[in-house]
């Protein structure tokens, strides 16, 4: 970067305020200094501090100032540019973390609600993973009644809202129930169809599910 024509404690850092601040006290300083050779100029001869001279070193500190503004702008327009990346990123970790952990809730055998159990905590916080298996014990015990098995796909799914730590995910769920009793079951009328909401909070570098509703 062309600054030799300016002094080290006059080097203009890319941070922010700072980077603001030293540009405007540059400005400033190169407009009273060039004033006050304007002004010794306007009284000389054309000699060793004449008009010629002025200009001379007026040229590279400008082009100083324009090469950082160059910079600046660059700098920022990067991290605009990984921002709305990590943005996106996000997004679409959501919706696919959503479909898939609406589709492994949804999935499971009669007699084995431990595996069960085991991949709704690898999935959720501690804390709705502990409100989710209790509330669900007299469903269970239905579905072993009749031993009903369910399988989950998540045929689409999209986003209701989303910030750094918190994505709202209205999620389109298939079931299909296997039992003995298939006809009361209603087996042969295709699977059932469900709109699930559910709220992912982000845990360091992934999404895990917080809350669950059945709209």
């Amino acid at each position: 970067m062309p600054m030799s024509s300016m002094s080290d404690d006059a080097k203009t850092p890319l941070d922010g305020d700072d980077f603001l601040a030293a540009n405007r006290a540059n400005r400033e300083r190169i407009r009273a200094e060039a004033a006050a050779k304007s002004v010794d100029s306007s009284t000389a001869d054309d000699g060793p501090t004449g008009p010629a001279e002025l200009r001379g070193w007026l040229l590279p500190a400008s082009a100083a100032v324009i090469v950082v503004l160059v910079v600046a702008v660059g700098v920022l327009g990067y991290l605009l540019a990984t921002a709305d990346d990590a943005d996106a990123l996000d997004r679409d970790g959501a919706l696919r973390d959503a479909k898939s952990y609406a589709a492994e809730m949804f999935t499971y055998q009669t007699g084995r609600y431990d595996d069960l159990d085991r991949r709704i905590r690898a999935i959720s916080t501690p804390a709705f993973a502990d409100e989710y298996i209790t509330s669900s014990q007299l469903a269970r015990k239905a579905n072993d009644e009749a031993k009903a098995s369910s399988k989950g796909a998540a045929t689409s799914a999209g986003i209701v809202s989303i910030s750094d730590t918190e994505a709202v995910v209205l999620v389109a769920l298939d079931m299909t129930v296997t039992s003995p009793e298939a006809t009361a079951l209603g087996q042969g009328n295709g699977p059932s169809q469900s709109r699930v909401e559910m709220t992912l909070t982000r845990d360091s570098d992934r999404w895990v599910v917080s809350d669950l509703d059945v709209v």
